[in-house]
């Protein structure tokens, strides 16, 4: 994994290297970047994922397959990033992001809480200023598939955890959660040390 919205992950179906950027959103900038890597590693590293394309197999120039990415629990991986702050809206992105963002401004979440200057996001409407001001599906457009279709034949994708230096905190990660590699270090949210233990057969993110 490179950026919040770059990751390289495994066909659960074939065992082929799938090249993978995530629509919708960004990374915030480079002065947050080590924080929403620590979110994306967090959320998605050894976890199964669905990806669903255009229907056309759409690339990046640099060949990266372009698809919105469903967590095991079905949420919107591209929400939940805009919403814990962790990256941003591309131009045109639909109404659900630009409102996640928004809410993130709002109570301070990932990269708002810090003072890094996030790159201008591709909200057309700043934050609300009230919970009744909310962005309308007008206020944005997104081409969007009228049939998605889930990268046939309907693989599960399972990404590669990426070593990391021992001694490289990881930031953002959530106590209880799955860590890699055995034995780092990290700053959850609340900034509370603790440290990736074996407990069982299970390697989590435990009290330091």
């Amino acid at each position: 994994m490179s950026a919040v919205d770059l990751f390289n992950g495994l066909d659960a179906t074939t065992s082929e290297l799938v090249r993978v950027r995530v629509t919708g959103i960004r990374s915030t900038g480079p002065c947050w970047a080590h924080d929403e890597l620590a979110f994306a590693r967090t959320t998605l590293n050894g976890r199964q994922v669905r990806l669903l394309d255009d229907g056309r197999g759409a690339r990046d120039p640099e060949g990266r397959l372009l698809v919105k990415v469903l967590l095991p629990t079905g949420q919107d991986y591209a929400e939940t990033a805009a919403a814990a702050g962790a990256a941003v809206p591309d131009t045109g992105s639909n109404a659900q992001l630009t409102s996640a963002e928004s809410e993130a401004r709002q109570q301070r979440r990932g990269v708002w809480a810090s003072t890094c200057v996030p790159s201008v996001s591709g909200s057309s409407q700043p934050p609300p200023s009230s919970a009744t001001d909310k962005p309308t599906e007008s206020s944005t457009s997104m081409a969007r598939p009228t049939a998605p279709v889930v990268v046939p034949p309907q693989p599960t994708v399972t990404t590669t955890p990426q070593p990391q230096p021992p001694d490289d905190i990881q930031r953002g990660v959530e106590m209880g959660a799955p860590c890699s590699p055995e034995g780092a270090h990290g700053v959850t949210a609340k900034g509370q040390d603790v440290t990736c233990q074996r407990k069982g057969k299970d390697v989590r993110w435990t009290k330091a």
